[in-house]
């Protein structure tokens, strides 16, 4: 309904956030509770980088309250850094919970257009919700990490890995486990941000493919990779012997051809990833891993926030 009127939408939007956070140092430095229009604020609150905002959420992290948000913050969104140093988003309860709405619109409208997916498991790659925490002690780390353990534990079932297997700090143990859990699982859709982590998977799948017949096979997982003596454990019981699962995959390792997504899991219905900006080089690598798999585009979406719904792949 929003949608039939954007501007009046949008400036009722903004007008709720100036009067939520007025309170704030940044509001009062800005006179938040003076502006009455998009024009006014335009003019009182210029368009910044990151580093302009750094020093105030410098004293967030340093515990202090009210500055850029009247909520205090539950968790530090850590991005990666692609143009620098990693940034620190502040997480509020209601900024998640926006987040999460939006998610969830775009989620159903994927269930409603692709509904095996519902039929089997998700290998999806995340990074873990607490890396570290802040002076005050509020803790930083992934977005995307934060949305899983804030899941219904319904749905966190449907994950083909453990949350414990997402936090490993080493990426090639990680990869690797994830692929020796998924192999034993009827995997109906792949979830990754960035495209070219999947690219990745599907390349250690292929080169360590004679390997993981043989752990599936026996049952076994390799003794050699730094998986903590807890999570071991809990695999344990997860990890029976598979000979029929461990001969198909020797097969498919035999063969000249590369090892595709449809190969390994016949019943993938979708693959959900970013396809905008520079991810098309990434993009166009897919057909050679997942010929006529549907790809459905996540959209633009980051840990500052949830800017568009893709309502079709």
């Amino acid at each position: 309904d929003a949608t039939h009127t954007p501007a009046r939408t949008q400036t009722a939007r903004l007008m709720d956030i100036l009067s939520r956070n007025r309170r704030t140092a940044f509001g009062k430095e800005h006179s938040f509770s003076g502006i009455q229009s998009v024009e006014q604020f335009r003019e009182r609150v210029p368009v910044r980088g990151y580093e302009e905002f750094k020093p105030y959420i410098d004293r967030m992290r340093r515990g202090r309250n009210q500055i850029l948000t009247e909520e205090t913050p539950v968790l530090f969104g850590r991005t990666s850094g692609t143009t620098g140093e990693p940034k620190y988003i502040p997480i509020t309860p209601s900024f998640y919970d926006e987040f999460s709405k939006m998610q969830k619109m775009w989620q159903r409208k994927l269930l409603a257009d692709h509904r095996r997916m519902a039929g089997g498991k998700i290998l999806s790659v995340m990074g873990a919700e607490i890396d570290g925490y802040t002076e005050c002690g509020i803790p930083y780390g992934a977005m995307s990490g934060h949305s899983y353990r804030m899941q219904y534990p319904l749905t966190q079932r449907m994950y083909a890995a453990p949350y414990e297997v997402m936090c490993l700090k080493d990426f090639e143990t990680r990869y690797y486990l994830l692929l020796r859990l998924a192999l034993e699982q009827d995997i109906t859709t792949i979830a990754a941000l960035n495209p070219s982590t999947i690219l990745l998977l599907m390349k250690k799948l292929n080169a360590c493919a004679g390997e993981l017949a043989r752990e599936i096979s026996e049952g076994k997982l390799r003794a050699d990779i730094p998986v903590p003596a807890h999570l071991r454990s809990r695999l344990k019981d997860r990890l029976k012997p598979d000979k029929k699962r461990g001969k198909e995959l020797e097969a498919l390792a035999a063969k000249q051809e590369p090892i595709t997504g449809g190969d390994i899991w016949k019943n993938l219905a979708v693959i959900t990833t970013w396809q905008g900006g520079a991810v098309g080089f990434f993009i166009n690598q897919f057909p050679q891993y997942f010929p006529g798999v549907p790809l459905r585009d996540m959209g633009l979406i980051a840990t500052e926030g949830y800017f568009s719904i893709p309502l079709c792949s």
